[in-house]
This record gives C-alpha cells, structure tokens and sequence, in this order.
C-alpha cells in the first residue's frame, strides 16, 4: 500500500516536471521565432569605387610676394621744400616731378657765372689772334683758355645741383605715402616715397630646402593667400638662384604671378606649394572615409556576401597626406573597391550595409588642375538591400 503511494507521488512529480517543460520549450521555441522575425541590424552609408589619379607630391613653405619693379626714392642734396607734386597714394608718369628743394641760390650763382663766361670767351676770341703774331706769351693764352673752361664746369656743376634737386619719377607707378610740408628742410639722402611700378604682375620670392633644389625654370607653382582670398592661384617659376645659400642651406626661388584684380599686395605673405619629385598613381578618399585608432589608418571596404548582401570588412591602408578634404592613400585597397566614406564610423567588420550616393574616386589625369580639389561624382544612385535581392535605384534611369 505504502509502495503504491510513492508511485503516485512519482507519477505525478514526474507529470508536472513534463508538463511544466513542454510549457518552457514552447515559450522559447516562440521567442526565437519572435527574434528571428526581426531584419538582420544594417547601417547606411554613402560610398565611393576606387580609381588611380596622378599625384605628385608637393611641399608648402611661406612666400613674400613682391612688385616687379619697385623703387625707394631718396633726395641727393639737402635744400628747403619748394614744391610738392605729388598726393599719396596716387598713379604718377614717368618724368612727373615729385619734390622740388629751392634752387633760387643755384640761379643767383648761375647768373653770376654766365657773364665770367662770356668775358673768358671774349679773352679767349682776342688772344687767338694775338697768339699767332706772337704778341702774347703762351703762358698767357693757355691761362685766358683755362679761365674759360673753369667757367663752364662752374655753370655745368652749378646746373647739375639744380637737377638733383628735383625728385622725378624714373617710371610710372604708384607712389606711397608722405608726411612732407613746403617748406621744410630735408637732409640729404631722405627718404621721399616708394615708387611701385605694375601691379599687374607680382614676383613671388620663396625657398626651398636644398634636398628639393631640383625644381627649375618654368614649373607651375600654387599660391594661396588664406588673409586675402581663399583662391588659389598659379605662378611660374621665373628664375633659381644657383647658390645655395650657406647660412640657412636653402635654395631661393621666384615666380612670376599674374594680379589682374589686384587683390595681391607687395609685401604680403602667402603660402606657396611646389612640386617635388614624380608623378606616381595613388587613390584619393574623402578624408571621411578613413579612419584611425591605435592600430594606424584603416577603411571599410563593401563586398557581397555568398547570399548577395553587402558587408564591411576592415582595410588597413596607408596615407601619404592629406590635400584639403581628401587623403591621398597609396596602399591598402585596389581599384573598383568599393569604399564607405559618409558615416563609416558607425560600420564595423561584417555589418549588413546599405549603399547610398555611389561615386568613383577623383581622377586627376583626367582634368589636371591645382584648384580643383573634391570629388568627381557620378549620377546619384542609391542600392537598397533586402533579403536575398539587390534593389537599384538611378536616377534617369
């Protein structure tokens, strides 16, 4: 009777224990139809297919850009103000008088030289005739001749400081500022202005490491002047020093460059790029397409899957520098990759994407500019990806 109770007891232990793991699968067996009805997590990113572009690596270093011709005019002879003939600032010719000093003490003693010259003339007419008839001595005639040739360098000296106290512009210009009244007394070798001839065309002077001193004659530099313009514009290597400079080592360079706005100031610094070395084939990414961490630069790179799904995968790469927005990646990743730029960071290795906005990589041999700095895309295009099938979308298509 007690056997059969416990068998009972068992029975029925064993019957719940049964039930209550039947209720426990089909819970579970719910849950993971539950989750496996959700869609696999994925990320939206715009993307870019890898293409080779000409590069050639350059170096940038400050330059000063100077008028082609410029002049600081200086006074030669002391003397009192007589005239101003010039405003500053303003455009003057060639010959234009721009400081007159009193001369009226140079006049006063060419008037007196002018008749001692003419009386040494007169005393030399008359003892020519009288020289041949031996009715002076030699000595006499040869002093009557010298008292007139010392007469005549009187006037020319006397003639001479009159020129040189007139200031006259040797070209045309634009002349500086001044502070000079009539009337005041300069020294002599006073500095009066500075004439700066066409403003048209500006030298800008630079130096270059000697190891770069290769760069020659006719190469096209890129100027850029961030506190004037954010234009970059193109200059030509005008002339080399052929020395290289013993105290800083450093080669010096000028380049002609055009100013037909006048935005360029002589005297202003500017920040000049040069290329130096060869042309060799690189790739260029959107610099929000790498990313860095401890372990160096990497990209995402999109690949399909055995199922036709697009998944990221990790590439190492490595940069050589970085032009404005875009990084100049020279290993790494090949040709036709297809590369996640806009919103890579949110990528990491396997993940479900989603393309958006595919573009190729800039092909600068195709249209060779120093200006042009960006990215050449193709026509939007959006590819969406849905279970096993690849849904695209173009526009114009």
């Amino acid at each position: 009777m007690r056997l059969k109770r416990w068998a009972i007891v068992v029975g029925l232990c064993i019957g719940m224990v049964a039930v209550l793991g039947f209720i426990k699968f089909t819970q579970i067996r719910a849950a993971i139809a539950f989750g496996e009805s959700f869609p696999e997590p994925s990320e939206t990113v715009e993307t870019l297919e890898a293409r080779f572009s000409d590069w050639q690596a350059r170096i940038s270093v400050v330059g000063e850009v100077r008028a082609s011709r410029e002049l600081v005019l200086r006074t030669e002879v002391e003397g009192i103000i007589a005239k101003i003939g010039f405003t500053s600032g303003a455009r003057v010719q060639a010959g234009d008088l721009l400081i007159q000093l009193d001369i009226s003490e140079e006049q006063a003693r060419l008037k007196a030289i002018k008749p001692e010259i003419e009386l040494a003339r007169e005393n030399a007419r008359r003892i020519s005739g009288l020289s041949n008839n031996s009715a002076i001595s030699r000595q006499q005639a040869d002093q009557i001749k010298a008292q007139l040739s010392i007469a005549k360098a009187q006037e020319v000296s006397v003639m001479e400081t009159i020129a040189n106290k007139a200031v006259v512009a040797p070209f045309s210009g634009f002349v500086g500022l001044h502070d000079f009244e009539v009337g005041e007394f300069l020294a002599a070798n006073t500095v009066i202005t500075t004439l700066v001839g066409d403003l048209q065309t500006l030298w800008v002077d630079f130096s270059l490491p000697q190891k770069y001193a290769q760069l020659t004659v006719g190469t096209i530099v890129s100027v850029r002047a961030p506190d004037i313009s954010d234009a970059v514009l193109q200059a030509t290597v005008l002339a080399v020093e052929p020395n290289i400079s013993a105290d800083s080592r450093n080669l010096k360079v000028r380049a002609v460059l055009g100013n037909p706005d006048l935005t360029m100031k002589p005297g202003s610094f500017v920040q000049v790029s040069a290329p130096i070395g060869n042309s060799r084939q690189v790739i260029r990414l959107p610099s929000a397409a790498v990313r860095v961490d401890t372990f160096g630069a990497y990209v995402f790179r999109l690949a399909k899957d055995d199922a036709g799904k697009w998944r990221a995968s990790r590439r190492p790469v490595t940069v050589i520098t970085k032009e404005g927005d875009e990084s100049i990646v020279s290993e790494g990743i090949e040709v036709g990759d297809v590369i996640a730029t806009v919103g890579s960071f949110k990528l990491r290795e396997g993940i479900l994407v989603n393309q958006s906005n595919r573009q190729e990589s800039t092909d600068t041999a195709a249209k060779p500019s120093v200006q042009q700095e960006g990215m050449v895309s193709d026509r939007p295009r959006t590819i969406e990806t849905n279970g096993n099938q690849d849904k695209e979308i173009a526009d114009g298509i």
